[in-house]
């Protein structure tokens, strides 16, 4: 009778894995090694669709850089205890640039904003610097961090912005640091935003509908 191994998981770009498949049987046997989960065989169709179990998010899932979360285009909220560190994984190919150096924003809002601001920030990374770090040969040093403004008029509000580019199609990390003693809301995003639609996410067009962007210079 046939059996099935499944492994899942998350491996760090620009590194070479291997892969070790051993027959502890006294017989030879013939495998099959996929890289994606094989689709079911047909079924009668008159048995009853089964029902599909909802996916329950991985708790530890962007709490180390291993575990990253792949960054969605657009508006995205979390929540972070006093201390804590969440971490994204992100890269940019926009069709519409058409240089190999990709012009990029992030604006980081926050609150409660207990009147130490300083200690919310976000910082990036390369995924060379962040290998490094985990292998325990260098240190963790960001080629870009968000600077504090002020835009919004929210004085509830704490803001951070940064402008730069990074190279098409390169993998890199984003990391935000709640440094506080509260617990913070955060609302990360991938673009120049001056008056955001804080509170839950909803219909993306609907919230940008609300939000204005790309301001002429940082005050």
């Amino acid at each position: 009778l046939p059996a099935g191994i499944r492994w899942t998981g998350r491996t760090m770009s620009n590194e070479t894995y291997y892969i070790q498949i051993v027959n502890d049987n006294d017989v030879a046997v013939d495998y099959w090694l996929l890289r994606e989960e094989p689709s079911p065989p047909d079924s009668d169709s008159t048995q009853p669709a089964a029902a599909v179990p909802a996916l329950t998010p991985d708790p530890e899932m962007g709490r180390q850089p291993y575990s990253a979360v792949d960054l969605p285009t657009g508006r995205n909220h979390k929540r972070l205890v006093a201390g804590e560190t969440y971490w994204y994984t992100f890269s940019r190919n926009d069709p519409n640039q058409s240089s190999s150096f990709q012009d990029l924003s992030f604006s980081l809002f926050y609150t409660p904003d207990d009147g130490n601001r300083h200690n919310v920030n976000f910082q990036l990374f390369t995924t060379a610097e962040v290998n490094a770090w985990l292998s325990g040969s260098g240190r963790l040093n960001n080629f870009g961090a968000g600077m504090l403004v002020s835009r919004d008029g929210d004085p509830l509000t704490g803001e951070r912005i940064w402008r730069g580019n990074i190279l098409r199609g390169d993998n890199y990390f984003l990391a935000i640091e709640n440094g506080s003693d509260v617990e913070i809301d955060f609302w990360l995003y991938d673009q120049d935003i001056i008056h955001p639609l804080l509170g839950p996410v909803g219909e993306p067009a609907a919230n940008l509908a609300h939000e204005s962007t790309s301001p002429p210079a940082l005050p």
